[in-house]
């Protein structure tokens, strides 16, 4: 890990990680765990091998250039994630319960910009480009708005019927999917406890 920050105790305390380059390392640049944690992270340089980010705390993740590794934030709220360049990963961003992501810069992500996994996110203003998929729903009802998705195999994928988002598509070849009856689980789905990165 390149920074540890957690807080289990009664007392709150907050971190701010800042302009920092993070790089060679295994597993994750920054990963924060803690209800009475409220941690920032903005302006770092991110290159790890599993996700940059693991975020389990209050707080956010602001104007990161994040590159490779298997996913770039992965981030159970509240947290605000924004104004982020994120590239080169399976996953650009996965969220859980309690995220806002807005004007991040998603690129290059093989399998989702990004993989919601439920609990009342916020999608908003971001710009995904080169994915297979631009947001996968996974059947749930998070709030999409005014994203722009260029160069997708699919713009939205699993969403269910009663969505009326209004999102921009580029280059996208099926804007949108549905078949939620039941909620599909992709084989390719994010690791559902803490993710390290597997043995070299």
């Amino acid at each position: 890990m390149g920074v540890w920050a957690e807080n289990s105790t009664g007392t709150n305390e907050s971190v701010i990680i800042e302009n920092s380059s993070f790089h060679d390392i295994d597993d994750t640049s920054v990963i924060t765990f803690g209800g009475n944690l409220s941690a920032t992270a903005k302006g770092n340089t991110m290159q790890a091998g599993g996700y940059q980010v693991q975020w389990f705390s209050a707080g956010s993740v602001t104007t990161n250039v994040i590159n490779g590794g298997f996913g770039g934030v992965r981030a159970g709220g509240p947290v605000t994630v924004s104004g982020n360049t994120i590239a080169n990963q399976i996953y650009g961003i996965v969220p859980s319960a309690g995220v806002t992501a807005t004007s991040n810069k998603i690129s290059n992500a093989s399998v989702a910009g990004i993989y919601d996994f439920g609990g009342g996110n916020t999608y908003k203003v971001n710009t995904i480009t080169k994915t297979k998929v631009g947001i996968e729903f996974n059947c749930n009802s998070p709030t999409v708005t005014s994203n722009t998705i260029n160069d997708a195999t699919t713009g939205l994928d699993n969403v269910p019927s009663s969505f009326n988002g209004a999102n921009s598509f580029n280059n996208v070849v099926t804007l949108r999917t549905d078949g939620c009856g039941s909620a599909p689980t992709s084989p390719n789905a994010p690791h559902s406890g803490p993710m390290l990165a597997p043995a070299r």
